[in-house]
């Protein structure tokens, strides 16, 4: 499992097709975050994930809210193979990154 911490706005880019972005973070009326996720082929979907809990991106890869506040940190459980990559350290030009989260 990788973990990485987030802050509302920002995005983790999983095999360079899809896009994972905090929507918004800790809410203390329902005691979750809103994750947005964006793939290939697929609509965008948003979840509300509380603490603890898991959401399958697919059949490979899994999503778990390890810690929420001001950053939420997530554990991301992907085969090996897959690259994961925080947005603003991904090798990849502004339009590539618009293509991938189309």
């Amino acid at each position: 499992m990788l973990v990485l911490s987030r802050r509302p706005g920002e995005s983790i880019i999983i095999n360079k097709n899809i896009r994972m972005k905090v929507a918004s973070g800790y809410r203390r009326d329902s005691g979750s975050v809103s994750l947005y996720v964006d793939q290939p082929g697929q609509i965008g979907r948003y979840w509300n994930i509380g603490l603890g809990e898991n959401v399958a991106i697919n059949d490979q890869v899994k999503i778990k809210v390890l810690a929420m506040g001001s950053e939420v940190r997530l554990g991301i459980t992907a085969p090996r193979e897959m690259g994961i990559w925080r947005e603003e350290l991904l090798p990849l030009s502004s339009e590539t990154l618009r293509e991938v989260a189309r």
